[in-house]
């Protein structure tokens, strides 16, 4: 099950040192970097997986994260993942 968190709280647990935005953050999940949906402009990270991932990965590229989906895929993914919760 996905635990979605604010990407501001995931910041501020994960990076407690600062140096990150949620601009960079909501980028990161456009990209695939890492998990997480992006609902009304509003950046929101899968804080298991991200863990996970952070975990098993000392430095994090698109390659080590899942791969965006496409088209309309997409849209669908983002309006599913807000109807399970």
């Amino acid at each position: 099950m996905r635990r979605l968190i604010p990407a501001h709280r995931w910041i501020r647990e994960v990076f407690p040192e600062g140096g990150v935005t949620t601009t960079r953050v909501r980028g990161w999940i456009v990209d695939g970097v890492i998990p997480g949906v992006v609902i009304d402009s509003c950046p929101f990270v899968d804080a298991d997986q991200a863990a996970l991932l952070l975990d098993t990965n000392r430095i994090i590229t698109r390659e080590t994260g899942r791969k965006p989906p496409t088209g309309n895929s997409r849209v669908a993914g983002i309006v599913q993942a807000a109807m399970i919760r």
